[in-house]
């Protein structure tokens, strides 16, 4: 009987945070190597050892890490996140929660907004301008739009078929967006109390 023979072409160093333990922060060094292929027929020469049952492929952190510091940063805002993952000995800069956060997207189980509030607001003002879209059920902003013209507001409202209800300023860029693309929804130039 002949044995299988596993021949190591090299090994990698890879550092993954994990949860805290006592205080302390945690880091993994795994030491994982990377193999010569022995079949002929693979086009792959050389693999690598994954672990996928418990951190991404080219993660910084493990899954259970990855998916705690995602949803603190969901329940708070990423820079106050990243200062109370720092004192909890993990280092995650607001702009990475940012990008976890982004790639959630259709995995997040968020409830569908149907009343919305929307105003301009000044980046700078009597120069540059942007618009606020608010869920009038809890108040929370939902979008920031880059421009406070007609044009993006379309595109936003296309995207959100489902919105039946808009409060908003006087603007008339904003109703001429609405009536044209959910003509059925109700808009109000006054806030609406729920």
């Amino acid at each position: 009987m002949r044995k299988t023979i596993k021949k190591v072409h090299s090994t990698h160093l890879r550092n993954a945070q994990d949860l805290p333990v006592l205080d302390h922060g945690v880091v993994l060094n795994i030491l994982a190597k990377r193999y010569f292929c022995s079949n002929m027929d693979c086009a792959e020469t050389v693999f690598m050892e994954q672990y996928d049952q418990f951190m991404g492929r080219y993660s910084r952190y493990t899954n259970r890490c990855k998916d705690f510091i995602t949803r603190l940063a969901l329940a708070t805002d990423a820079e106050t996140a990243s200062k109370i993952l720092k004192s909890l000995h993990i280092k995650a800069s607001g702009d990475s929660l940012l990008r976890y956060v982004r790639s959630m997207g259709d995995a997040l189980d968020l409830p569908r907004v149907t009343g919305i509030g929307v105003d301009d607001w000044a980046y700078r003002k009597r120069h540059t301008y942007g618009t606020v879209i608010v869920d009038l059920a809890t108040h929370q902003p939902l979008e920031l739009l880059e421009s406070r013209d007609e044009k993006a507001f379309k595109t936003w409202l296309q995207e959100h078929p489902e919105i039946t209800l808009v409060a908003r300023d006087r603007a008339s860029a904003y109703t001429s967006a609405v009536d044209e693309v959910l003509p059925d929804a109700i808009c109000r130039a006054k806030p609406i109390l729920l």
